[in-house]
């Protein structure tokens, strides 16, 4: 019988993946600010006696909200030693599972672990 279990995706800290890192961390940044200049312009445009005023603040306080997120990203990537390992993501994968089989080690979190693009170790 197969399971679907989930795997945990980890990648290694090399000056490579730092600055991949921060490039998406800058992008990210560069994004959110841009919709943060699109909502007020459109806010200008609409009527401000109405609710719509409210939806627009909200809005741009929730992306100024992840503008901070990603600049303590930015100061954490920065402080981060090279070769830490940190989680990347998480992925889905069919385990095989026999009558007989260890439950308690088919359950172990697995993890693959990826070194500047490449899978380095399966574990």
């Amino acid at each position: 019988m197969n399971i679907i279990q989930e795997i945990i995706v980890k990648q290694v800290v090399t000056p490579k993946s730092k600055q991949t890192l921060l490039n998406r961390f800058e992008q990210e940044k560069i994004k959110l600010e841009k919709e943060i200049d699109q909502l007020r312009f459109q806010s200008k445009k609409k009527d401000q006696g109405t609710n719509r005023g409210l939806v627009y603040k909200k809005e741009i306080d929730k992306r100024q909200e992840k503008i901070e997120v990603v600049e303590f990203q930015i100061q954490q990537l920065a402080i981060l030693p090279l070769n830490s390992e940190i989680i990347e993501s998480k992925a889905k994968g069919i385990v095989d599972v026999n009558v007989g089989d260890d439950w308690n080690q088919l359950m172990n979190n697995k993890t693959i672990v990826i070194e500047d693009g490449i899978v380095k170790e399966i574990r």
